[in-house]
């Protein structure tokens, strides 16, 4: 309940959405009246932390549900997505450095994944899905930062990672394709695409898309410094 409140953190939150989060669909004749207990207690502990009166401020009554009053800065999401913002606009201004200085600042947000330590229900698992798009977008751009930068060697070991963890992001093993071209390890470059080609192919039975062909191609025309595939969404 605490973490759908803070996700919705300065905005109402009904107690219909927190009967629905606590039992998914079957709640107890009793659920709307638990859940108001729920919210009593909360205070509880918030008053016991940080004193009566700061603990009203905190959970506020506004018919139909409840309100988590928290000033800016307090949550992780909101300096994560200003230090991703912040990252596109320098990169949009040619400031590519301080981009890099952004995104990387914008991940350091992360410390694993989103609610790990929740039993979510079907509002959270929503939530949870946005906020993991929203982390690989974050990597994408930082990516593309740090292969702006020349730093194809380093991200190697990354990009071979991200990869495992998501298979089917295209976008992603053409960046390990490119990095590995320009590392000058062109056989692991062609390794990676019918790497790809067998997973999409065994797995959803698509072949690669257009952005992974033309890399591939590039390789084979021994291109070394081939163009990595633009960022489309950030």
């Amino acid at each position: 309940m605490l973490a759908l409140l803070t996700v919705g953190a300065n905005r109402l939150i009904s107690v219909d959405a927190l009967v629905e989060e606590l039992w998914e669909g079957t709640p107890p004749r009793s659920g709307v009246n638990t859940a108001r207990t729920y919210i009593y207690q909360l205070r509880r502990l918030f008053a016991n932390a940080f004193g009566e009166a700061r603990a009203e401020r905190l959970v506020q009554t506004q018919e139909p549900g409840y309100v988590l009053r928290l000033p800016p800065g307090t949550v992780d999401t909101a300096d994560f997505d200003m230090f991703h913002a912040m990252a596109k606009e320098y990169l949009a201004s040619g400031d590519i450095r301080t981009a890099a200085e952004c995104a990387t600042e914008a991940l350091v947000m992360w410390r694993g994944p989103a609610l790990s330590n929740v039993r979510i229900g079907p509002l959270l698992q929503t939530h949870v899905a946005g906020l993991e798009d929203r982390r690989i977008a974050a990597l994408q751009l930082r990516t593309h930062i740090d292969l702006l930068l020349g730093k194809h060697v380093d991200l190697i070991g990354e990009l071979r990672a991200l990869v495992t963890e998501h298979p089917f992001n295209e976008w992603f093993h053409a960046q390990l394709m490119v990095a590995l071209t320009r590392a000058g390890r062109r056989n692991d470059a062609l390794h990676a695409y019918r790497s790809v080609r067998s997973i999409l192919n065994e797995e959803l039975g698509l072949e690669p898309s257009a952005v992974i062909r033309e890399v591939h191609r590039s390789i084979l025309a021994e291109q070394d410094q081939i163009d990595a595939p633009l960022l489309t969404a950030v």
